[in-house]
């Protein structure tokens, strides 16, 4: 014990000691004071009690007499119970004292929530060594990794929120393309800086993965896919396309108006470029469209739906499209020119004009896509949200035709930088992707999503439907730390 704190120990000890005395010295004259007062028959007789004096002195004094000598045994008895009381009063109120500094209630008015103990801990998780793990790993605890178990019923969509610089890619995203691998499980990356792709693609390669990339960001460097290669004449199917590729060339101050009217000439011309007879089906996408589009004027183009007959499901809506003034007509054409002049670009041509990628193969054997998108732009958004609403439909399609009514092989959807992806969906609010997360874990597609912060998934899906995602998903946040 080093001096200093002996010293204070020593004057603590004579503080203490001294205040002891003088108290007793106090409570000692009022006794006998007191005293005095009942041996005078108290309030019927003619002693009055005096107060106590409170020169140090006189009570350090009267602390040595009988009367001195109860008061101090009065004042420790007091202090002990006070003690007591403060050290016991969590126990018997019903709350207990938190290491952190404040106390947690066991009575439940505030709420029960509390740490999951190391037995709740492995009743559903997989705590195991990182050799052995198999399921998505959520953390560590005292040296073992924590996964979601392989054949858990808890749901696996997961999302995760880290500003730039938190390593979610590193501490998260990558280990869920180790664990997938492990499983033998299908894989779809969405890759905005193509290191995924770099780091990983001769991996799944190795392990007999069928490997596409599809990249928006260097079309001529990846795989190619048409997004109505399986339209055949679906009219719903051909009206989701229109609403992506509207809804994803919007400014977000955009006219309903001037929408529906692009939207009513696009569907009619996808629907006539579609169900051409004289086109063979390599012949039919969005670049076909768009010439049809570019390459005939307005009466020429009212000449092709004319000679189309009533019941042609492409007449509809051009009709409405027609009933239009001359000058309306007008800027709609030029509105949708405008709207998909990405598709001027012939690399862009050429990666929407014929597919390499197979989306419902991912259901069935084990494939890695990645897809590559900018960061930084959104011109090319709509063709991956299109890329991943078809998806969905494909695999759910997929899945509800199989016996068991899941993919015959796990689908991992590995979303980083998800709201660079554009609104995914027909509806115009975004409320099928929050719709379809609901219904596609009991068919074996899984969907992990990473975002900035919790106010840019507000911006994408407003209208509460970013709770509504964020409620299908297990939630670990991500910080520096990592």
């Amino acid at each position: 014990m080093d001096k200093r704190k002996k010293a204070g120990i020593i004057l603590a000890v004579i503080l203490g000691t001294g205040g002891l005395l003088y108290l007793g010295g106090i409570l000692g004259q009022l006794i006998a004071g007191y005293r005095a007062w009942l041996g005078g028959n108290g309030m019927s007789g003619e002693i009055v009690m005096k107060p106590p004096d409170w020169n140090l002195l006189v009570c350090i004094r009267h602390a040595f007499t009988l009367n001195g000598l109860k008061g101090i045994s009065a004042a420790i008895v007091l202090g002990a119970v006070v003690i007591l009381y403060v050290k016991f009063h969590d126990k018997f109120d019903g709350n207990e004292y938190d290491p952190r500094g404040f106390k947690k209630s066991k009575t439940g008015t505030y709420g029960t929530a509390t740490w999951m103990s190391e037995k709740e801990l492995k009743e559903i998780m997989e705590v195991t060594t990182p050799a052995k793990a198999e399921g998505v790993i959520l953390g560590e605890y005292e040296g073992k990794t924590v996964c979601m178990p392989k054949d858990t019923r808890l749901n696996r969509h997961i999302a995760i929120f880290g500003a730039s610089g938190t390593m979610k890619s590193r501490a998260v995203i990558r280990n869920a393309l180790f664990q997938a691998l492990k499983r033998g499980e299908s894989v779809v990356i969405t890759d905005p800086k193509a290191e995924l792709y770099n780091d990983t693609a001769q991996m799944y390669r190795n392990a007999g993965y069928e490997v596409r990339v599809y990249n928006l960001v260097n079309p001529e460097h990846g795989d190619s896919w048409n997004c109505m290669s399986d339209l055949h004449g679906n009219t719903l199917m051909a009206q989701m396309l229109t609403n992506i590729i509207i809804g994803n060339t919007s400014n977000g101050k955009g006219d309903h108006f001037w929408d529906n009217g692009e939207g009513n000439l696009l569907k009619a011309l996808i629907l006539l470029v579609d169900l051409d007879p004289s086109r063979s089906p390599e012949t039919k996408h969005l670049p076909a469209v768009y010439q049809m589009l570019t390459r005939n004027t307005e009466r020429q183009l009212t000449a092709l739906f004319e000679k189309l007959p009533l019941d042609h499901p492409a007449r509809a809506p051009y009709n409405l499209f027609a009933q239009s003034s001359d000058t309306v007509r007008s800027g709609i054409i030029q509105g949708l020119g405008t709207r998909l002049q990405v598709l001027q670009n012939r690399e862009v041509q050429g990666i929407t004009s014929r597919s390499d990628i197979d989306l419902a193969a991912l259901a069935s054997k084990r494939c890695a896509y990645y897809i590559i998108l900018s960061d930084q732009d959104t011109t090319m958004a709509f063709l991956s949200s299109l890329f991943f609403s078809l998806m969905f439909i494909k695999l759910t399609r997929y899945a509800d035709a199989r016996p068991g009514g899941h993919c015959d092989i796990p689908v991992n959807l590995i979303l980083d930088e998800f709201n660079n992806i554009g609104r995914i969906g027909g509806a115009a609010d975004g409320s099928d992707f929050a719709r379809s997360l609901s219904v596609i874990r009991s068919r074996d597609i899984r969907v992990m999503m990473a975002v900035q912060s919790l106010g840019q998934l507000q911006n994408r899906y407003g209208n509460n439907l970013w709770a509504e995602i964020i409620g299908n998903c297990v939630r670990p946040e991500v910080a520096s730390a990592i």
